[in-house]
Parts: structure tokens; sequence; C-alpha cells
């Protein structure tokens, strides 16, 4: 694979823009190691002596090394070590991991775009304009095809290799590089001198060290068998980069990006004469992908693969491809949401509140606790919050919850699709992983060893006993902390209550024309928004809290492996994120609609208002959702700009030049748990658009906002603001496809519990059905849902002072006076939200017993319908597309050509072809039994045929022209995808 060729300008002007070189300008930084000379005299003879013994151990795997020491920094403090990974070295890592590399030009036919894609590039080219969603031309790079196979030092002649220099992609040789580097170990000789004596003496251990690429510590023992147990005394201690960095004998370990980005150095290249396709990636992807005006364009993914690498390119395909997907319930939410404001004013419910509001105070809501403070509330004053309610509580929502439903599974299964699509195109389909590095603090904590039966060396090992102890203590801690904000959630609905009695006092004022009492707001809504924001308040601060306690657990559980260490640490933080998130919600939808809301049961009522509790679950979705997401978006832009600012704003300042290597010293260092915080953000927000979204049918758009931005947002921060990630090989999203799974089939469930028990849509079936019953077609929806309760049972005699309830007789007097613009009212009855019969004292009536289990059965078929049809769905999508799997048979097909190329010769895999006209091929049979032109047109262009079927001599194979089968192979192509 050859670059673009460049005159002489475009090589200057290249030159000039790429300062990630070595200081002969022509070998290129692959990585940096960075460290500060320890102040203490014993410790930094130490470190050195450690330092120089890897140094030398990477000059010995073919590493290439350039030392800048302290003195030439901005900071006088930080010396660096230049690594450059020689063709030899890259070349044998790259044989040992079975890179991919190409063997051949790919010869299938293109596959063809989206059909929506095709019609706006046509639409656009009929305005004179090239497709708004797609790059534009001029900054639009052609990319070849290759077919690859597992790069193979022995067949190196059979590699299109062209430029060594280019052969490997920037992400391939860091990658290649770093694992050489993590595959070097040294002896740090810390035994003493008699315990070594003593091991030798029983024949423990070998005299001589033994090293193993990608392990940490490495034990030799003799006649050792698999389940024998070594205390640390009798190992030989050796270590890794890992180690090293964890002990700060280097300080960071870090590739370099591939040019500078700032104004001053961009500005001083002339980069009209280099083309395109040479570039920097950095400045390419800062142009094309990670600046906010692109927003609406596809992302170059795989120049972020060439850059960064598999891991950090497939979570951007997955974050595109969702926030594409997103756009279909964007789009129905916003029709949903326009349908139900139109609705909200034609609605015989929400009428049906406001109409029965006119009378007067003759229609109140009773008070929601037996104090004054808790006040009547007019049905009039409910209107508002009725129409609000109807906005979102119709028959449209159900609609919705169904989409959905279909919506979450079909997103599933098309991304299963595209990830098998990038598993080809990428290369990594058959990627078998290195052996993992043991973790550096588990090596230096575990006091055993066992024989690993996979490297037959000894390794550190935790036994079951002690691991078992770990993992109870770290399951009880994390059920305790759950426990610990589920009492944060119940303290912030006991506030949900009490807040309105506590703001009723705080609100009141003096009308200075009527001199009647009034408030300025009223309480319950003014506490239902208080309430929303204490417990996002109450979110954040947990999260922060659980994040350090769930690192501190995972520690202490000891996983021997970083890969089981970040699926631990994700299983803990998703499972107390779900309850942080999700608690108040799940208490508002299927908690609080059971509660007592009748006034002669309780002191206080904690249930739903008049109007349903849909409208709560709404606004609190609202406020922790977008205030998350604003509060997500704020401090990643800002953090790391300042933090950077402050690090760098001493180097700007300085006359002396500021090297390519130490700008990126100073940058933000990537978290530890790599893409952890954005796929974790990313599932909060999938929850909230899939388990609650009959609440807030735009929750879906705001999630399609959010993520726009913060595509381009994490783009800018991994370009700019960040240091280059180290990549890392993946071929799907791990763990996080499992947890969106489990949400997908919670979000089932909650929309059927939330259709069933917070909605008023079985309400509303009851009424309309009761209508048509004799002497009910009077009945307004308030009349059915509400009942009314007689004020003077608060002041019903027990042979006491007091009332059946405990209260005074004098409280009571008062409890049934309603003020309104000062009027006194003595209330006979108010209204409270139940299947009541007054004359029954209470008890449920027969229209409880039906809408309950009108929901009931709703709740199963709605689950089993939406099950079997997302198991259909699932079925009826295959996992991979027909392009992709002819491209695999294609491409094994000729890996195993070239291989036997390799070993037999090319005469032996490649049968003499002779072409033949269509004349030709008629002639040699005038009286065939069928139309030549009609048999071949139905044949593939590479199928060969001889006249009449018979079967061609051995070695022979008579094909038709290649034109006659090109129009039929595009057809089968494009019925293929």
């Amino acid at each position: 694979m050859n670059p673009v060729p460049l005159d002489r300008e475009g090589e200057a002007a290249l030159k000039q823009a790429s300062t990630a070189f070595f200081n002969d300008g022509y070998r290129q930084i692959d990585f940096i190691l960075a460290y500060q000379p320890d102040s203490n005299s014993k410790k930094r003879a130490q470190k050195v002596r450690f330092r120089q013994k890897f140094e030398a151990s990477m000059r010995r795997e073919g590493l290439e090394l350039e030392v800048e020491g302290k003195e030439n920094s901005q900071d006088g403090k930080t010396a660096f070590v230049k690594v450059h990974a020689s063709w030899e070295a890259l070349t044998r890592q790259a044989e040992l991991d079975r890179i991919q590399m190409p063997i051949m030009a790919s010869d299938l036919e293109p596959i063809k775009s989206s059909l929506i894609n095709r019609g706006l590039s046509a639409a656009s080219a009929l305005i004179g304009r090239s497709n708004p969603f797609e790059l534009q031309p001029e900054y639009q790079v052609e990319r070849e095809k290759y077919f690859t196979d597992a790069y193979d030092r022995k067949r190196e002649e059979q590699f299109l290799i062209g430029d060594q220099d280019h052969f490997f992609t920037q992400a391939q040789r860091i990658y290649l590089t770093w694992s050489i580097i993590s595959g070097i170990t040294i002896s740090l000789n810390v035994q003493k001198r008699k315990k070594r004596q003593q091991s030798r003496a029983k024949g423990d251990i070998l005299d001589n060290e033994s090293s193993f690429s990608g392990s940490l510590f490495n034990e030799v023992q003799l006649n050792a068998v698999v389940d024998e147990e070594e205390p640390r005394e009798s190992r030989v201690k050796t270590a890794n980069i890992q180690y090293l960095l964890s002990n700060d004998i280097y300080g960071q370990a870090f590739p370099v990006h591939d040019c500078d980005l700032t104004d001053s150095a961009i500005d001083t290249v002339d980069w009209s004469k280099i083309p395109i396709e040479r570039w920097p990636k950095r400045k390419y992807l800062r142009t094309v992908w990670g600046a906010f005006r692109q927003w609406h364009r596809h992302q170059p993914l795989d120049e972020i693969r060439d850059y960064f690498g598999e891991k950090v390119a497939i979570y951007y395909a997955w974050l595109g491809f969702y926030t594409k997907m997103l756009v279909y319930p964007a789009v129905f939410g916003i029709f949903i949401t326009l349908w139900g404001i139109w609705h909200a004013f034609n609605d015989d419910e929400a009428n049906s509140f406001c109409k029965a509001g006119s009378g007067g105070a003759d229609l109140l809501i009773c008070r929601a606790c037996r104090q004054p403070a808790c006040p009547y509330i007019n049905v009039e004053d409910e209107c508002i919050n009725a129409r609000l309610s109807a906005v979102i509580d119709n028959w449209g929502t159900t609609i919705f919850s169904v989409f959905m439903a279909v919506w979450v599974v079909v997103f599933l299964e098309q991304w299963k699709r595209y990830q098998s699509e990038l598993r080809v195109r990428w290369d990594v389909s058959e990627n078998k992983m290195n052996i993992e590095q043991v973790r550096p603090d588990y090596a230096l904590k575990v006091n055993n060893a066992k024989l690993n039966p996979v490297t037959q060396l000894m390794e550190p090992f935790l036994p079951k006993r002690s691991l078992l102890q770990r993992t109870i203590i770290s399951i009880s801690s994390v059920v305790f902390f759950m426990f610990v904000v589920m009492a944060l959630i119940s303290a912030v609905m006991a506030y949900k209550i009490a807040g309105p009695i506590l703001w009723y006092a705080r609100l009141q004022y003096k009308d200075p024309v009527t001199g009647s009492t009034e408030v300025s707001i009223s309480p319950t809504l003014l506490t239902s928004i208080t309430a929303s924001i204490l417990n996002g308040l109450f979110i954040a601060v947990m999260t922060k809290i659980y994040m350090k306690i769930a690192w501190k657990l995972t520690e202490l559980e000891m996983p021997r492996m970083q890969s089981n260490f970040e699926e631990s640490f994700t299983y803990k933080v998703f499972i107390f994120q779900f309850v942080n998130f999700y608690g108040a919600l799940f208490y508002l939808s299927f908690v609080r609609v059971f509660r007592n809301n009748e006034p002669h049961r309780s002191d206080y009522s904690s249930g739903c208002p008049p109007t349903g509790c849909l409208l709560d679950v709404s606004i609190q979705l609202f406020i922790i959702m977008t205030g998350k997401q604003a509060i997500n978006n704020l401090l990643e832009f800002a953090l790391p700009a300042i933090r950077n600012w402050l690090k760098q704003r001493k180097s700007l300042q300085s006359a002396s030049p500021y090297a390519r290597w130490e700008q990126d010293h100073d940058l933000v260092t990537p978290s530890g748990i790599g893409l952890f915080g954005n796929y974790l953000e990313m599932l909060i927000q999938f929850g909230f658009v899939t388990m609650f979204v009959p609440a807030f049918p735009l929750a879906p758009l705001f999630a399609l906002i959010n993520n726009v931005i913060e595509i381009r947002l994490d783009a800018y921060n991994d370009l700019v603001q960040m240091k280059r990630q180290i990549p890392v090989r993946a071929k799907d999203i791990g763990t996080w496809y499992g947890l969106l799974k489990v949400v997908s089939r919670l979000a089932v469930v909650t929309n059927a519990f939330l259709i069933a028990l917070t909605t008023s849509f079985f309400d509303r079936l009851a009424y309309n059905a009761n209508k048509y019953l004799p002497g009910q077609d009077n009945t307004t929806f308030f009349d059915f849902v509400l009942t009314p309760f007689k004020t003077e049972l608060w002041c019903a005699n027990n042979g006491s002072d007091t009332t059946l309830f405990g209260s005074l007789k004098s409280d009571c007097i008062e409890l049934r006076t309603y003020e309104h613009h000062g009027n006194s009212t003595l209330v006979d009855h108010c209204y409270f939200r139940a299947y009541a019969d007054p004359a029954n004292n209470f008890e449920p009536t027969t229209a409880y017993y039906i809408v309950f289990l009108s929901k009931f059965l709703y709740v199963i078929i709605f689950e089993h319908c939406v099950l079997i049809l997302q198991a259909f769905l699932g079925y009826m999508i295959p996992d991979v597309p027909d392009h992709v799997t002819v491209r695999q048979q294609r491409e094994a097909f000729l890996q195993r050509q070239t291989f036997k190329e390799h070993e037999l010769g090319p005469s032996s895999v490649k049968p003499e072809v002779v072409e033949v006209s269509d004349e030709e091929f008629a002639a040699e049979d005038p009286n065939k039994p069928w139309d030549l032109d009609s048999f071949a047109s139905n044949l593939p262009k590479d199928v060969a045929v001889n006249k009449l079927g018979r079967r061609a001599p051995v070695g022979t194979t008579r094909k038709r022209p290649r034109s006659i089968y090109a129009a039929f192979f595009r057809k089968i192509m494009a019925c293929s995808d």
C-alpha cells in the first residue's frame, strides 16, 4: 500500500505539519515513557537501575529509543524516552498477534448505500448541492477495500506491503509497540539471599529466571502440578511496564498525537500543498469530525479506527447508530406530543374537571392532611393540571409505548447486523485476544502461587476461601448502599408528602383588595418541582461517592485480570445507578398509585392527585434527564479545558520550544477504565428513553439532541483535550450489549405497568363503557373517578372531647372551614380519587374490581404479545447481512488459495482459463436445447460453464465473457443487503 505521492513543496509542508519524530526527522515516535527523577538518592539509584534494565530489554526486542533529559523539558523536571518500533519488531509482533493485513484488492461489487441516503443525494444533486449528511466532497478520502489474511513473515511477498512506513496504520503501530513493551519483564532482585538459598536447597525453584510475554510475575517450579500452591517467599519476582508505572519508576506511558493543533502551528502550514489523503490524521479528524459545525454529517469511522483503534471506533459507531435510530421515535414522539396538545383542549375527561370547577367552592379536593396548613383545592385550580396530564395521558401514549417496545428490538437486532459488518470490515471477526496480563495490584498483594495451565508458569493465586470472603463482603456492601439510596429516595418522597404543609405557611400573603389570605403559587406544584431538583442533587452526589466505593470494593475482590476488574466494576456501578436514577421514578409510577389517598383512613394523603400520577412522573423524568445531560456536557467540556490551561499556560508563555511529546504529556490523561463513563451515560439515557417513555414522549428527542452534541464533544476531547488513547482491538461493545438487552426487557414490563397503573387509560375505558349503562349517560369523568367525602366525619363524636380521628373538636371545625377571597365557608363534602362507596364505609365499588382486573389482564397480554413480537423480529432479522457472509466466504477462499500458492506454487491452484466469445461458444453446438444468453445471464460472472453443461477437461475451464454476467451479479449484491 503506497501513499499518495507528493511534490517537493508538499513534502516540506507535510514535514512541517507532522511533529511526532525523532531528532533525525525520519523515525516516527510510536510511544513515550515519561518520568521524573526521584529526589531521594537511594530510591533514585534503584529506579535508574530498573529503568536501565527495562530500556535495555526494549532495545533487545527491536525498539529504538531516544532520551530527552529533564534539562531539555519545559518544566525542567520531566525526562522523556521516545520509542520507535523497527520494521522487524512490528512484523514479528504482528505475526504473534495474528494481525490481518491486505493480500489482495477486493473484487466484490461495492455495497449500495441506503435508499434514504440515495434519495437525499439525488435531491441534493438536483439543487446543485452535496448530500448534507455526507462529508463534503473535498474532504472525502478514497479508500480501497482489501481482502486480508493473518500476517506471516514467511509469506511476506504475498502481502501488499508497498511502503513499509505506511503498511501498518497508526493505531496498528501503536498497538503493536505497546504489545511489545507490555510483554517485556525484568528481574527486580528483591529476594533476600538467605531465603533464596533455602529455596534452592529445597529444590523449589530454578536458578535462572523465566520470562513470559504477558505475565507480571514469572515463577518456575520443579515438578510443579496445577493444584500445588507456593508461598510468596519462595518466588523470583519480575515486573513489567504496569508494575513500573504503578511504582512510579515511570510516571506515564502514552502514544503521541501525530501533529500540533494549536493555532500558531496550524497557521504556519500551507495545507493546500498536501493532498487530503496525506493530512495528519489528527488534523483531518479535527476538521471533519471534531468540529461542532459538522454535527449533521456522518462520522469517518474508518479514519477513527486508523487513529484510535477498534475499541474507540466501535464506541463511536455504536453511538452514531443509536443516535440515527433515535430519529424515528423522536419524530413519532413530536407527533404524539402535538396531538396530545390538541387533545388536551378537546378531551372530555380534562373538560370534566374544568367544567366541574365552574360552580365555585362547592366542588373541592379534600385536604392532603388533617391540618389547616393543608388547604382545600378548588377543582377549577386543577384544570391546568388536568390539561397538562391530558397532553401525555391519552390514547396516543399507549400506541407510543407499543411502538417503543418494537423499536427496542429492531434497534438491538440492527446493531448486531451492523456490528458484524464492522467486524469483517475492520478484520477483527476472528480476533484472538492475547493472553491477558495479571493485574499489578493482584500480583503484589496475593501471597500464593499456582501453576497456570495455559502458560505452564507459576502465577499469583487467590485461594477460593479468601475469594469467597471478599465476594460476600463486596455483595453485602453493594446491598447496603442500595438501601442507603432507597432511604434517600424515601426522604425525598416524604418531603413530597409533607412539602405542601411546609410551603403553605411560607407562601401565604394578604390580598390588599379583598383582605383574604391567599397563596402566591400552588404548594403542591412547588413541592413537586423542588422534590425533583432535590432528587437530582442526591443523584449527582451519590454517583460521585459510589463510584469511589465501587472501585474500592472491586479492588477488595482482587480480580485477577483487568477484564475481570472492569466487568465487576461495571456491574456494581450499573446496579447502583439503576436504583439511583430510576428509584424515584419507580416509586412515583408503581408504588404511589397504591398509597392511601382516602382522608378517612390516614392523617396524610400520600397517593396520587385527582388528575393522576403521570404528570409527576413526567416532571421528575424531564428534570432528571435533561438536567443530567446538560450538567454532564458542561462538565465534559469545561473541566478538561481548565485542567489543560492550568498545566500549559507556563509552557505556552515560555520562549523555549514546546515539544510535541511535552504538549501531550500536559494533556488530561484518559480514564483508567477506558470508555466506561461514556457507555454508562448512554445506558442510563437508554433506560430513560425506553422504560418510562409513556410519561415523556419527547424523551427520544432530547436524547437525540444530546447525542448529536455528545458525539462532537467527545470527539473534540479525544482529539484536543485528552492524551491519545492506547489502541485496543475489540470486535463488539462487550458487556454493554448484555446490559442493553436487560434494560430492553425491563422496558416491556415497565411500559405495561405504566400504562396499566399510572395512566388513566383503563379509567377512560371503564368510564366510556359506563356511559352506556341506564341512567349513567350524564355522568362526567370527574364524577366517575372521584368519591365524595362528608367532612362532618372528621367531627364525629366518640364520647369524648376528641373526634373519631383523635383531633380536638375545635380543630375539627377549622378543618371544615374553607377560605376563598375573604369568604369563609363551612365545607359539607370534598372529593378524593378512589373507587369507593360512601354508603358502605368507603369499601371498593364494583368498578374498582373491574378496572383492577382489566389492568392485570392487560399487563399479562401486553408483556407476552410484545415479547413474542420481539422474539419473532429477532428470528426474522439475520444477525449477519448476506453481503458480509459473501465477503467472509470470498476472503476465506482467497486465504486458502494464497497459502497453497506459497506451499505448492502458483500453477497448482490456478486452472487454465480459456476465454471464448459468444459466437465461438454458440458455434460449438448450434443445436443447443436452450437459449444460451438466457442460461448464461442467470449465472454469476465468475462461474465456469461448458457447452451443454458437461464437465470441462481437468485443468481447463471455459468461462463466459464477464459482460454477460455483470448485470445479474449486481442484482444479487443489491438484494443481499
